[in-house]
């Protein structure tokens, strides 16, 4: 398979470009080089680029829309038989109530620049002329990912964080979501993914469970709750609990008392 990888500097889009052998597009790179270098249609391109920047201020809004949203139109300019995009859990509504990807999602009722945006994102995957798949992941853990509150916790014995004991995360693992990627382009699969674990749990049950001591802050944070019953029928491993796949990534990074 021939994949086309943007993001692939850092995070989720370096573990799948490392993971499937993709080849990498990195900000800056020009798109007109690829669609003009490209002698057959890339099997898929995996778009996992993203400028998180928190606040957005109107001096920085072109350069945020033009790394986002726009480079989002732009590869989709390049030749490819599957666009896969990585999407966001924020568009859920935290109201306890469990969310499938059937969810009714309205534009107006999004908070946040990093939402609104994700979703233009998804409109225009959904009006491509390929084949597409979008990824809905809850918060991401791996070798690449950026240092969060939740790996923080999971790597200190003892730390300081802004968050509140009872915030609840689900988490996924950078691994299970290259392998999902590559079952998606292998089985040609469609539609929108919600990859997630089976249940979240809270930041205070994770610390007892890693034997972490933990000041908290005020701060609360609320994973949505999904369904994510149709990615688990593609892949089992999203099946496990949340504190299963922390212990996983635990293990897998050698850390103590885990």
């Amino acid at each position: 398979m021939r994949i086309l990888v943007s993001g692939a500097g850092s995070g989720l889009g370096r573990h799948v470009a490392a993971a499937l052998g993709g080849v990498p597009f990195l900000r800056g790179d020009a798109v007109e080089a690829f669609a003009r270098e490209s002698m057959e249609p890339f099997d898929a391109i995996v778009h996992c680029a993203f400028n998180a920047m928190r606040s957005v201020p109107w001096d920085r809004l072109v350069d945020y829309m033009s790394d986002n949203a726009l480079l989002t139109a732009r590869l989709q300019q390049i030749p490819h038989r599957m666009f896969i995009y990585v999407s966001t859990v924020d568009l859920y509504p935290r109201d306890g109530k469990i969310h499938d990807e059937a969810s009714d999602i309205r534009a107006e009722n999004l908070h946040g620049a990093y939402a609104v945006t994700k979703f233009y994102g998804e409109a225009l995957v959904r009006a491509g002329a390929a084949p597409w798949v979008i990824l809905r992941p809850t918060s991401l853990l791996g070798p690449y990912a950026r240092r969060s509150t939740l790996a923080r916790v999971l790597e200190s014995p003892e730390s300081v964080v802004g968050l509140s004991g009872d915030s609840r995360y689900n988490a996924v693992l950078h691994e299970d979501v290259a392998q999902f990627i590559q079952l998606a382009i292998e089985h040609r699969l469609s539609g929108v993914y919600n990859i997630a674990s089976s249940d979240d749990i809270s930041l205070d049950e994770i610390a007892k469970a890693f034997d972490r001591r933990v000041t908290f802050g005020d701060h609360h944070y609320s994973a949505p709750r999904l369904d994510n019953s149709r990615a688990t029928a593609v892949l089992p491993a999203f099946g496990r609990s949340t504190l299963d796949t922390l212990r996983l990534y635990a293990r897998r990074c050698g850390l103590e008392n885990s």
